[in-house]
């Protein structure tokens, strides 16, 4: 280790710097998880609200059409 100061602080910028994306990217990971936690949730919850409404339609249509995409 470099005993100027100057020296010794240039010497640790690379590991702060890594560790600062180190940090970010596992920020970065938490919020796609969450994201996509949240995306899942909205897809269920659709498909929740959708049914009764493809089953109404199936039952005003006689089931044998399929419903409008």
């Amino acid at each position: 280790m470099p005993t100027d100061i100057h020296e010794r602080a240039l010497a640790l910028w690379p590991r702060f710097v890594g560790l600062m994306a180190a940090v970010r990217w596992e920020a970065q990971f938490k919020l796609a998880k969450c994201c996509m936690r949240a995306s899942i949730t909205m897809s269920d919850l659709g498909v929740f609200l959708a049914e009764p409404v493809l089953a109404r339609y199936q039952t005003m249509n006689g089931g044998g059409v399929p419903p409008p995409s």
